[in-house]
């Protein structure tokens, strides 16, 4: 009986394990079913530049979760992925993130492909875009470059006219503003057929270097662009906040405060509803604005004092030197003067750290001509001792042969000499 309920209990045991194990296995396989699903519809829809992609935060926790997981990710996959990660972190203005996914890409070894080198183009661009959000413009050049090489090799129109926009971007802040609008002109003169949201960032460019030139034709750009992207659903909100600001500025500036006020209530709801840090920065630059024009403290103090944290930790010094400029003018309103003493000397440190980037990028290049140079000159002045060497070597050989053949005809002299006294 006892040898009956040992088998028994001997065969729950092997049934309810056959069970777990089935169950397992079929979990396993949905799983990898699914990921499977994921990858191929990563692999297949992911647009390292479509502005108006939504990112859902579980896709983007899985997409990291395979890059360290899944061994088994072709070349491509990975590419796409870190790509995709990058321009995540790059709208999000986390740009120390951006550029680390940017860098796993070049550091992996490709094919001499247009699609592997394409990818690697746009890790260049999102580098270069990182590198101007954080002021380090020279840089920024040397990476859109890169990138412009391999597009123009790879003759994809939309990747080269993106890097020709962040040129005109690097042109902009060093007040070059001639360059910047011959290098949007030749990009915007490829979509004006379509004015689709390429044509419209690349607009919203034009718009921000003719404000600091030619600002008549700026303003006729902004009035016409708003009106037209009025309503306007196919265009994405970025734009149509971005004109809309640019369009409550000219108001503010041209006194027309209850009109600028119009448009900033129809401009918030655009903002909550978008959603991305970008576009609420700017609105709150304009915000601003608004208050300062009617000599009002800061309405949205909270927001810029809440940005510094994330500003300083991703070294965002543009943004940063934004806010320390609002913020002592609100202190000056406020007649804060402690507060204004703290915000001037933060703002005069964040303009430093936009400079200093810029001069530790020329320090470096001259400290490789320099230690090139250098190395030259080492290297000359070791082949001249080398010579010298060897031609007091030669001599000292050549003189002791002499000696020795010296030594041998006196020796031969007195030889002689003796045999005849003898």
């Amino acid at each position: 009986m006892l040898i009956f309920k040992k088998k028994y209990f001997s065969l729950i045991i092997f049934f309810f394990c056959c069970n777990v194990y089935c169950d397992i296995q079929k979990k396993t396989e949905e799983i990898l079913k699914d990921e499977n699903k994921f990858l191929l519809k990563f692999s297949t829809t992911i647009d390292s530049l479509s502005i108006n992609k939504i990112f859902h935060k579980k896709d983007i926790l899985a997409i990291e979760s395979i890059l360290k997981k899944n061994k088994n990710l072709s070349l491509i996959q990975q590419l796409k992925f870190n790509n995709y990660l990058a321009y995540y972190h790059l709208i999000n203005l986390n740009f120390e993130d951006c550029i680390k996914f940017c860098k796993k890409n070049i550091s992996l070894k490709i094919k001499d492909e247009d699609e592997y080198r394409t990818e690697i183009a746009y890790s260049y661009y999102f580098i270069a875009n990182s590198l101007l959000n954080q002021g380090n413009y020279k840089l920024a050049i040397t990476y859109c470059q890169k990138a412009i090489l391999i597009f123009e090799k790879n003759k994809t129109i939309d990747g080269l006219t993106k890097c020709k926009m962040t040129l005109a971007n690097i042109y902009f802040y060093l007040k070059s503003y001639k360059d910047a609008e011959n290098e949007i002109n030749n990009s915007l003169a490829l979509f004006k057929k379509n004015r689709n949201n390429n044509y419209y960032m690349m607009l919203l460019t034009k718009i921000k270097i003719l404000r600091a030139y030619k600002e008549i034709e700026a303003n006729e750009v902004i009035i016409n662009t708003y009106h037209e992207l009025k309503n306007n659903n196919s265009i994405d909100l970025f734009f149509i906040i971005d004109i809309n600001i640019f369009y409550i500025e000219f108001l503010i500036n041209n006194n027309k405060l209850n009109f600028a006020r119009q448009i900033i209530k129809e401009t918030k709801p655009l903002v909550e509803k978008k959603n991305a840090i970008r576009s609420s920065d700017n609105f709150n630059w304009i915000l601003a604005d608004f208050d300062f024009s009617n000599n009002s403290p800061l309405s949205n103090r909270e927001y810029f004092i809440n940005r510094i944290v994330k500003c300083n930790k991703e070294k965002d010094y543009q943004t940063l030197r934004n806010i320390y400029y609002y913020l002592k003018y609100d202190a000056y309103l406020t007649k804060n003067v402690e507060k204004l003493y703290e915000y001037s000397i933060e703002y005069e440190l964040a303009f430093k750290k936009i400079s200093s980037d810029e001069t530790k990028t020329e320090i470096l290049d001259l400290k490789t001509k320099y230690e090139t140079k250098k190395k030259k000159k080492l290297i000359a002045v070791k082949d001249l001792q080398l010579d010298k060497k060897n031609k007091t070597i030669f001599i000292l050989f050549v003189a002791t042969i002499l000696l020795f053949l010296i030594g041998l005809l006196l020796h031969s002299f007195y030889k002689n000499k003796r045999r005849k006294e003898n």
